[in-house]
């Protein structure tokens, strides 16, 4: 590349912020915090692969240079520390960590084979720091046209409408846009996800029935966020004291990483490489 090219290159290209729907010059932005994606010191590459698809060797972490402007970049940012501050200040995050099972047995409650439940007290102020986070995770990867978040899309109204609680920097009732928190309580594997669309599933209004909502998991550094794509208070009220924000307590569904969907996730992908042979 000529010096002229580089120049250009860096400099970036201009156009329509997603955020602000400002005109500028776009900026680097990446999607997953780069403080709760940093897999090494070195900043050496990592290897990214999904089921059925090659193996290829790239940077840890992801970022589009044509989602937002500075201006945009900013707000992204000021919703960002003060999130992963708290995180942190809670140990729900590995990079929080001071041992590799920072938890006794007396710190979680057992519900069954599967998971505990760690009770939490967040305040309302922290908590909204968190949803809002949550949400601005949810709208860049939707509104991101890299491949890799394919499997997160939104309709234009949904869309539209968590792009105004994050420009705004107003998350709204904890009942809307649920939040369970999922976390991983034994340090594994260091590793990174892109978050994905799926079904949740919930108890029903009759005994034994489920009732199955969108939403998006949302993983990072030991940490899954389920965002579920609902308004209905009805169903947010039905989790409980799971509904991040909702009570003067969260309860965290606690998991060893052994016993979590991540390990098994992560170990099906390890063998499908290995199977089409790219282990």
């Amino acid at each position: 590349m000529s010096t002229k090219a580089s120049t250009k290159a860096k400099r970036g290209k201009d156009g329509i912020c997603s955020l602000t729907g400002k005109h500028g010059k776009f900026v680097k932005a990446h999607i997953l915090p780069r403080a709760l994606t940093r897999l090494s010191r070195t900043g050496e590459k990592a290897r990214e692969t999904e089921l059925g698809g090659k193996p290829k060797n790239r940077p840890p972490t992801w970022y589009d240079d044509e989602l937002v402007i500075r201006e945009g970049e900013d707000i992204l940012e000021e919703i960002d520390t003060p999130a992963i501050d708290t995180m942190r200040n809670h140990i729900l995050v590995w990079s929080s960590f001071v041992s590799d099972e920072p938890f006794s047995p007396e710190a979680l409650m057992f519900v069954c084979d599967a998971f505990s439940i760690r009770d939490i007290r967040i305040g309302s102020a922290d908590a909204d720091k968190l949803r809002l986070f949550f949400l601005s995770i949810v709208w860049r990867a939707a509104a991101s046209r890299r491949s890799e978040f394919k499997h997160v899309q939104l309709g234009a109204e949904e869309l539209e409408d968590i792009r105004q609680r994050v420009l705004t920097r107003t998350p709204g009732s904890a009942w809307e846009y649920p939040i369970i928190l999922d976390q991983i309580v034994t340090r594994g594997v260091e590793h990174n996800r892109t978050p994905i669309k799926e079904c949740f599933d919930l108890p029903g209004g009759d005994e034994g029935s489920r009732v199955s909502v969108p939403s998006i998991r949302i993983y990072m550094d030991g940490l899954v966020a389920h965002v579920l794509l609902t308004k209905d208070e009805d169903v947010a009220q039905g989790l409980g004291g799971l509904c991040l924000g909702a009570r003067g307590s969260t309860g965290v569904m606690a998991r060893s990483f052994e016993k979590s969907r991540t390990y098994d996730d992560m170990r099906e992908v390890i063998l499908d490489n290995i199977v089409r042979g790219h282990g």
